[in-house]
C-alpha cells in the first residue's frame, strides 16, 4: 500500500496510525450528525422524562460561566462569542462541562473544528491556559473524560504537539493492547479510581494510597506523560 519504514516506525504502525485516525474522525462525525439529529428531534407527545428534563434544563439554564449555557442537557455558547476573541475558552469548555456534567452540543463541537487553527504557540506557553489544564488533573470529577473529550475534539493533539505524536500510534510488542494514546489515557483513568478509592474491586497496596499521596497531580500529569 505503498507504506515505508520511517526512523523508529515501522511500515504497518504507519499505516496503522492513519487507519486510527482516519476511524476517529469518522466517528467524531458521526457523533455530531447523531447529536444534531438528536436536537431536532421533537415529539408531539413528551414522555415523563422529556418533560422533567426540560424542566431541569429550564431550572439550570446558565453555566457558571458566562460565555455558556446549558439547554437539555448540552453545553451551548451564547450569542455572538468567538473562540477567535476568547482563546483560554477552548480548554476551559472541557472543565466547564464536566463541572456541569453536561455533554458538549454539536454546534459547540463543530465551532471547535473550525477554531483549531488558532490553538498556536501563543497559546500553548500561556501561563493561565497551562495553568487551567494543568488543574483538571486535581480538581475534576474525572480527568480521563475531560482528556478524551478534548482529544476527540481534536483539542489536545493541538495544545499538546507531544501528544500529536503518538496519538494513533500502534507498538506491535507484548505490553501494548492499545495505542499509544489511549494507554494514556486509560492510565490516568485508572490512577485517577486508585486515587479516589473508587475501583470496583480495589486492591490492597491502594487501601492506604491516599493517605501516602502529597501530589495527586503531579502523579497524575506522570502517568499522561509519553
Amino acid at each position: 500500500m505503498g507504506y515505508a519504514k520511517r526512523p523508529g516506525q515501522k511500515d504497518v504502525e504507519r499505516f496503522m496510525k492513519h487507519y486510527f485516525m482516519t476511524a476517529k474522525e469518522v466517528g467524531n462525525l458521526t457523533r455530531i450528525v447523531c447529536a444534531s439529529l438528536e436536537e431536532k428531534s421533537i415529539k408531539k407527545d413528551p414522555t415523563v422524562y422529556e418533560v422533567l428534563d426540560n424542566l431541569l434544563s429550564f431550572r439550570k439554564k446558565d453555566s457558571k460561566d458566562t460565555n455558556f449555557y446549558i439547554k437539555k442537557g448540552r453545553l451551548h455558547t451564547k450569542a455572538n462569542f468567538s473562540f477567535n476573541k476568547n482563546k483560554l475558552d477552548l480548554i476551559r469548555l472541557f472543565i466547564i462541562a464536566d463541572q456541569d456534567n453536561v455533554l458538549l452540543s454539536p454546534e459547540i463541537i463543530q465551532s471547535i473544528n473550525r477554531s483549531l487553527k488558532i490553538i498556536d504557540n501563543d497559546l500553548r506557553n500561556s501561563k493561565l491556559a497551562n495553568k487551567i489544564f494543568l488543574d483538571l488533573f486535581s480538581n475534576s470529577r474525572e480527568p480521563e473524560t475531560i482528556l478524551r473529550n478534548m482529544n476527540d475534539a481534536g483539542v489536545l493533539a493541538k495544545f499538546l504537539p507531544d501528544f500529536a505524536r503518538v496519538e494513533g500510534m500502534s507498538l506491535f510488542n507484548l505490553y501494548h493492547n492499545y495505542t499509544v494514546d489511549e494507554h494514556l489515557l486509560k492510565t490516568v483513568g485508572f490512577m485517577s479510581k486508585i486515587i479516589n478509592n473508587t475501583l470496583s474491586q480495589p486492591h490492597p497496596f491502594t487501601s492506604n494510597f491516599n493517605a501516602k499521596l502529597d501530589n495527586k497531580k503531579v502523579l497524575l500529569l506522570s502517568c499522561f506523560s509519553p
